[in-house]
């Protein structure tokens, strides 16, 4: 071997040394009577499995339960389970170049940084966890929301998965202030879960009461498909306030969208007649064409 070799090799083992010495470590798994956060992780989700199979098969109530051992566990660990279901998660999410990179890396720094073989069924476990810490996950909310925005950019079918955006749907209700911070700084994830979020409680309840500032966020988005996704989900006659700012909407799809809104509640909105009228006169079609329909649903009587 010539100088020149072995002057590249020790190089190359300097900084192999170097990196596996001096690499920050990844977060370690903490462990509970014994066992690590997946096993309790797992046995909460095969409990769960088991409790819902004896439901359908209409066991006694007591089948039904799953034991609590698990969520004693899950407890006690406490937020000490965010950094490594972070990491499982985030493993789950790195590109296929950085992978297909990873997997040329010698195995001792390999496992420093990802474990990508295992990320699948991590990330899964992370989503069963975050589900179980819900309100307490709350600090971590950013991070996974800056994780799922990430995945949104790089796939079209970010949804179908993508653990990030599964953690926090799960738990979109108690992590809901959380949600909204993100909302307002813009972030795609954030909006998508808030109208879900709005869409079911307004289904619960009947009613927007409550929820009449956020909804009127919500229609007047800047995202054109969020303020699209506001206004399909105002079906009951106390949203017409709401969607009356959007017939001047400079955007004519919001328009189209929030005329034939108020033409489903028909002569409840009788008081815009007017108002919508103008629009037969709209550079639109489209806008037009809603314009006349609603109309016609308003105020049969009178011909627009």
């Amino acid at each position: 071997m010539n100088r020149r070799a072995i002057i590249a090799l020790t190089c190359l083992s300097t900084i192999l040394v170097v990196g596996i010495l001096f690499f920050p470590r990844a977060p370690q798994e903490p462990f509970y009577e014994g066992k690590s956060l997946s096993d309790w992780l797992l046995g909460s989700e095969l409990s769960a499995q088991r409790a819902r199979t004896a439901y359908m098969q209409g066991l006694s109530r007591k089948a039904q339960e799953p034991p609590l051992v698990a969520e004693k566990a899950l407890n006690q660990i406490g937020t000490n389970a965010f950094p490594i279901m972070l990491r499982w998660i985030s493993a789950n999410h790195l590109p296929s170049w950085y992978k297909n990179l990873l997997s040329r890396l010698p195995l001792s720094l390999r496992n420093r940084l990802e474990t990508p073989g295992k990320a699948v069924t991590q990330a899964q476990l992370a989503v069963i966890g975050f589900n179980f810490y819900g309100e307490r996950a709350a600090p971590v909310v950013p991070r996974l929301l800056k994780m799922a925005d990430q995945r949104r950019t790089e796939s079209m079918n970010y949804q179908s998965e993508n653990p990030s955006l599964m953690a926090l749907e799960g738990m979109r209700h108690a992590i809901f202030p959380e949600l909204w911070a993100g909302f307002t700084n813009g972030s795609p994830t954030a909006c998508y879960l808030v109208v879900r979020t709005m869409e079911e409680r307004i289904q619960v309840t009947g009613g927007i009461k409550g929820n009449e500032a956020i909804l009127e966020r919500l229609v007047a988005y800047k995202d054109q498909q969020v303020a699209l996704n506001a206004i399909r989900i105002l079906l009951n006659k106390e949203a017409i306030p709401i969607l009356t700012p959007c017939l001047d909407d400079k955007r004519p799809a919001v328009r189209v969208a929030a005329i034939f809104a108020l033409a489903n509640f028909e002569r409840h909105a009788s008081g815009l007649a007017n108002k919508i009228r103008t629009h037969l006169n709209d550079p639109d079609p489209e806008v037009k064409r809603a314009a006349e329909y609603a109309l016609e649903k308003i105020e049969p009587e009178i011909k627009p």
